[in-house]
C-alpha cells in the first residue's frame, strides 16, 4: 500500500488542464507519450511547438468551434489544448461518419482530424498532420480561464435526437482530481481499449493520466494480444465489458502486475470477472456514470450483488418513481440532476441499480435511443409500426425489433425472403448508427400483441422473442 503522505504529494503535484501548456515541460510530454526516440512524427517531438502552429492555425481562420476526431491520442490533446487557448469551443464527435459530421457541423465551424481519409471529403475538414510549425518556437501559454472554456459532447437523448452535453473545464478538473484522490499512485502506464471520444475515455486514459504525469499508450488496442504483449508493470487498464468478455484464457496468468483495471458502460457479467481475476489477477472496478453526470459511483464485484459506492464527492438521494437524483462538482451546477435509472439505497452512498426508466439502451457499451431507431425505420414506407426493445440475456444485451409491414413492405418481403428483408433493414440502419446497436432480432407481425386492456407492455413484446 503507498503511504499516506506519498500520496498526499502525488495529489498535490496533479496539474490542472488549463495549466498543461504553461507547467508540462518538452521532458514532461516525452514521458506522457511513452517511447518517442524511435516515433518519427515531428509533431509529436516538439509537442509545445506544434500546438504553438495550430492555436495560430485555429486564430487565423477565425474557428468559432472544433470538432475533433482523432484516433491518436496526442494529436487529439493537441487539437483540445490548441482550441481552448484560442479561445474556441470544442466538440468531441462519437463518429468519423461524414453525413453524421454535417449535422453537427455549424457556421463557423471547423474539424481538426489525424485521418487523412476526411480530409477533401467535408470542406472544412483540417488535417492535424499538415501543421506550419516552427521547432525554435514555443509559445509562453498563460492559463485560460477553466470556468468560461467549454466542451460539447453528443449522446443520445429520450426524444430520439442527438442531445449535446456541454461541460466546463472547472467541472472535468473536479473529476479529474477526485480519480487521481481515490486511485492515484506514484507510477503507472495507461492502456486502454476503448477510444477516448467518450466521456469515460477521455477521463481515464487521458486527462487524468495527463494532468497527473503518468505515462499512456497513444492509440486504442483493439486486440487483447497486442494489449497483454505491451503491459509493463503496474498498468492502469481502461476497458469496458464487451471487451473484457473477450478476454482470452491463457495458459499462465500474466506476469506483469495490473493495478487497476476499469470498465465502464453496462454490468460486469460474473463470467468476465471470473476470467479478469484468473488471466490478469485483478477484479475490475466498475464505473457508472453518463455524459450528463460524469462519474457518479463505483464498485468490485468479489460476490454477486455488490452495491454500488458514490464518490465521496456526489451526493445522491431518490426522486419521483425511485429514479437516482445526483449532485457533484461535475454538474454545471449545485442542483440535483435526475437520471432515468431506477434504485434502492443500502444507506446514504450505497445503492442497487433497478434498471432504466426511460428508452435509453446500452449494448455492448455503447448508449442508443430506441426512439430514434423507429424513426429512422419509420421513414421508410415498408412498415406501419414499429417498436424497438432491449432484450437481456445471461450474456448480453442486444436489440430486437417487432414491426407490422406496409402493402409494400409485405410485398417486398415475399419477393426477397426475411433473410434478405432483415439485411436491407440492417444495413440502412448501419448508415446512421454503428453496428453493434443494429438490432441483430426481428419479427415481423400482422398485428401487435396486446393485453386485455389493449396495451403493449413491454413483458408481452419480448415473449415474442422466446
Amino acid at each position: 500500500m503507498i503511504s499516506s503522505a506519498a500520496k498526499n504529494m502525488t495529489i498535490s503535484s496533479l496539474i490542472e488542464i488549463q495549466e498543461l501548456l504553461s507547467k508540462k515541460d518538452m521532458a514532461s510530454w516525452d514521458l506522457c507519450w511513452g517511447q518517442l526516440e524511435n516515433d518519427t512524427d515531428i509533431r509529436i517531438k516538439y509537442y509545445g511547438a506544434y500546438i504553438t502552429g495550430l492555436v495560430k492555425l485555429i486564430s487565423d481562420k477565425k474557428v468559432k468551434r472544433v470538432i475533433l476526431i482523432s484516433k491518436d491520442r496526442a494529436y487529439f490533446l493537441a487539437g483540445f489544448l490548441a482550441a481552448l487557448h484560442a479561445g474556441v469551443g470544442v466538440v468531441i464527435s462519437q463518429t468519423d461518419v461524414p453525413s453524421i459530421l454535417q449535422n453537427l457541423l455549424q457556421p463557423g465551424d471547423s474539424i481538426l482530424t489525424d485521418q487523412e481519409s476526411l480530409v477533401g471529403t467535408i470542406d472544412c475538414c483540417i488535417s492535424m498532420k499538415n501543421v506550419n510549425f516552427d521547432s525554435d518556437s514555443i509559445t509562453a501559454f498563460e492559463p485560460f480561464n477553466p470556468d468560461q472554456s467549454f466542451i460539447t459532447f453528443y449522446t443520445s437523448g429520450s426524444t430520439g435526437d442527438p442531445k449535446p452535453i456541454v461541460k466546463s473545464i472547472t467541472q472535468l478538473n473536479a473529476e479529474v482530481s477526485d480519480l487521481h484522490s481515490k486511485w492515484g499512485l506514484n507510477k503507472g502506464v495507461f492502456i486502454s481499449t476503448v477510444p477516448h471520444y467518450h466521456l469515460y475515455s477521455l477521463m481515464f486514459s487521458l486527462l487524468w493520466p495527463v494532468c497527473s504525469g503518468y505515462p499512456l499508450r497513444r492509440f486504442t488496442y483493439c486486440f487483447w494480444e497486442e494489449l497483454l504483449a505491451d503491459c509493463v508493470d503496474n498498468n492502469y487498464i481502461i476497458s469496458s465489458p464487451i471487451h473484457l468478455c473477450r478476454l482470452p484464457s491463457l495458459e499462465q496468468g500474466l506476469q506483469k502486475p495490473i493495478e487497476y483495471i476499469f470498465s465502464a458502460g453496462a454490468v460486469l457479467p460474473p463470467a468476465a470477472i471470473e476470467t479478469s481475476q484468473n488471466v490478469l489477477g485483478v477484479t475490475p472496478t466498475e464505473i457508472y456514470g453518463s455524459t450528463e453526470t460524469g462519474c457518479i459511483a463505483y464498485r468490485q464485484q468479489f460476490k454477486a450483488a455488490e452495491p454500488w459506492t458514490a464518490f465521496q464527492n456526489v451526493m445522491l438521494k431518490s426522486g419521483i418513481d425511485n429514479k437516482l437524483c445526483v449532485k457533484s462538482d461535475y454538474l454545471p451546477n449545485a442542483d440535483y440532476f435526475q437520471t432515468e435509472d431506477m434504485v434502492s439505497f443500502e444507506d446514504d452512498n450505497k445503492f442497487h441499480l433497478l434498471g432504466r426508466a426511460d428508452r435509453i439502451a446500452k449494448i455492448e457499451g455503447k448508449r442508443i435511443s430506441l426512439v430514434e431507431i423507429e424513426q429512422k425505420l419509420q421513414k421508410l414506407d415498408i412498415f406501419n409500426k414499429i417498436v424497438v426493445l432491449e432484450i437481456k440475456t445471461e450474456i448480453r444485451a442486444e436489440l430486437g425489433i417487432i414491426a407490422t409491414l406496409s402493402n409494400h413492405g409485405q410485398h417486398r418481403l415475399d419477393v426477397v425472403g426475411k433473410t434478405k428483408f432483415i439485411n436491407e433493414n440492417r444495413q440502412y440502419l448501419r448508415t446512421y448508427f454503428d453496428g453493434v446497436v443494429v438490432p441483430k432480432k426481428w419479427r415481423f407481425v400482422d398485428e401487435m400483441p396486446v393485453n386485455e386492456q389493449g396495451k403493449s407492455p413491454q413483458s408481452l413484446l419480448k415473449s415474442c422473442f422466446m
